[in-house]
């Protein structure tokens, strides 16, 4: 008794024709978009899809998470040090329960692919670390676009 093949999928998306859903708490147009999901190693794979002006302010994942800026330009920030400007085709990583925060760095729609080791979860904290709601969260976004960040 022979096995069988495994079937190939291909899965191919363009970005700028699927559906995404907006992150709670981040006070405009910051979209995402699972794209594959390996239950058995808990490895999330996503696109996220930024508005000039929108990010996320201060928050965690328990999960390690790693992204390549696939569009435009994005900042970033980890808690206590300088932010960084990223161009598209950077790669980043951020270790899991780092504080840090995230935004569209420029003019035009900012595309990002990322990868995480965990399934995806997103803890809001203020300026001492400590969790928020995503009311308050989303509150700090729309403070912090005011001010350039």
């Amino acid at each position: 008794m022979g096995m069988e093949p495994i079937k190939q999928v291909l899965t191919v998306l363009d970005p700028n024709k699927t559906d995404y859903t907006e992150v709670p708490g981040s006070a405009g147009a910051f979209q995402v978009k699972p794209l594959g999901d390996d239950a058995a190693r808990q490895f999330k794979t996503y696109l996220s899809r930024i508005a000039p002006g929108a990010g996320l302010t201060w928050h965690w994942h328990t999960l390690a998470e790693e992204f390549v800026i696939l569009k435009g330009t994005a900042l970033t920030q980890i808690k206590d040090q300088p932010p960084v400007r990223l161009e598209a085709g950077a790669y980043s990583q951020f270790p899991g329960k780092t504080i840090h925060r995230f935004c569209n760095g420029g003019q035009d729609e900012c595309i990002v692919f990322a990868v995480g080791a965990a399934a995806y979860d997103i803890h809001w904290v203020d300026d001492g670390g400590n969790e928020i709601s995503e009311d308050d969260a989303k509150l700090r976004r729309e403070r912090e676009s005011k001010t350039g960040w």
